[in-house]
């Protein structure tokens, strides 16, 4: 006879089509469990990518329920009203779509906002089952990091909310051993878990590219891609900085950026401002199954983040990402992630804000590219292991079955 299946639900500010981590975990979960999904309408990092949205269009293996939010652009106001909407509507619309269903287990995705936990603690009280919170960023540490001074001053604020959930919830799984440190309550040691990103499960596909982009991918330039958001956070005035110096060794290169971001405009105009048209070009999104077809080309895949302690203990989502590309690593990046790369034996990486070395490691690469041939993919087979996709879903299954 075969075993009911459980029933999980996932809970997060963030889904497809919006690309997160989130949505590798909520397939893999419906290999063997009833996977139900409680988000808000897609608009990161902007509204405007989602005009064509088909809610219809969703797999037919998970159930999604999608609360209505204030949509965001890239003004700080919009993010604001889409963090403030979702933690109302969350709960309310939440429970009335699920008021007829049970669940074994609650599984909490958390990047930013903090807030999307509350929900889940009351939803979890009604139901009757267990909660894990997964922390991508940790607060209120990372309000002092954030862009948006409304935040700084309710920092008061989330740090009681952050206790509140953490104290209600029956695992804090954390994406790096760093977070470890940061959550200081001494109350919550007992529950808290190592439960990293993994490496990137992605089915990438075939896609033919437009001649012009073709032109530039086949170029005898040296070339250094980015594939990601482009924020505050990833230090985009540091990277200018260092392309400008090596701009002045003459030397062939493309900085390919591929891509959006709250932040675009203004980098190209820093751009553009700093000479530096040739040498850098934005290719725009491109969906992740497609993302091979761009990688393959590159010299180096570049990682930045900008320098503060909190950085230092996160290992972002896009390292795995670019794992699972197969392409050396050039890191601008401190703390946890560098020391990944490192033990991974998969790249270079200079700490944050050390713009003139960093400047001078791409000019001695581009000068002399067999320095890249050290770092291949089967090295350190053995540590890889931890963070593959089939070896952390098998921890969260221990969680979901205890």
């Amino acid at each position: 006879m075969e075993k009911k299946r459980k029933n999980v639900l996932i809970i997060s500010h963030y889904f497809w089509p919006e690309d997160f981590k989130i949505n590798e975990l909520a397939l893999g979960l419906s290999q063997k469990y009833n996977v139900t999904v409680l988000t808000g309408e897609p608009s990161y990092p902007s509204k405007n990518h989602f005009k064509k949205f088909d809610n219809n269009n969703q797999n037919k293996r998970i159930k999604i329920y999608r609360v209505p939010v204030f949509k965001r652009n890239n003004s700080n106001l919009s993010i604001f009203l889409n963090y403030l909407t979702f933690l109302f509507s969350l709960p309310i619309f939440g429970l009335f779509f699920l008021k007829k269903k049970k669940f074994n287990f609650i599984f909490v995705y958390q990047p930013s906002p903090i807030t999307v936990g509350i929900a889940g603690i009351i939803i979890k009280y009604f139901k009757k089952c267990k909660l894990a919170i997964w922390v991508n960023d940790l607060w209120p540490d990372n309000v002092d990091y954030v862009n948006l001074t409304i935040l700084k001053k309710l920092k008061f604020l989330f740090r009681l909310i952050t206790n509140f959930i953490y104290k209600n919830s029956d695992y804090i799984l954390v994406q790096s051993n760093g977070f470890k440190k940061k959550i200081k309550n001494s109350n919550f040691k007992k529950k808290i878990f190592f439960f990293p990103n993994w490496i990137d499960t992605t089915n990438y596909k075939k896609k033919t590219i437009d001649s012009k982009k073709i032109n530039i991918l086949r170029s005898r330039n040296f070339k250094i891609m980015y594939i990601g958001n482009i924020g505050y956070s990833q230090d985009f005035v540091g990277v200018i900085k260092i392309l400008k110096k090596v701009k002045t060794k003459c030397l062939d290169f493309k900085f390919i950026i591929i891509g959006d971001g709250r932040d675009k405009e203004k980098i190209i105009k820093d751009i553009k401002n700093s000479n530096l048209e040739e040498n850098v070009v934005f290719f725009g999104r491109v969906k992740k199954e497609y993302i091979k077809n761009f990688s393959k080309f590159s010299d180096i895949l570049f990682l930045s983040l900008k320098k503060n302690k909190l950085f230092e203990v996160t290992i972002p989502a896009k390292l795995q990402t670019y794992l699972s590309l197969n392409k050396p690593i050039f890191g601008l990046i401190s703390g946890e992630a560098s020391k990944l790369i490192i033990n991974l034996n998969c790249g270079i990486t200079v700490n944050s804000g050390n713009y003139n070395k960093a400047s001078t490691r791409i000019i001695d690469i581009i000068k002399n590219k067999k320095i890249l041939r050290q770092f291949t993919k089967n090295d350190k087979i053995s540590y890889r292991k931890k963070f593959l996709f089939k070896n952390i879903i098998s921890d969260l299954d221990i969680f979901i079955n205890q």
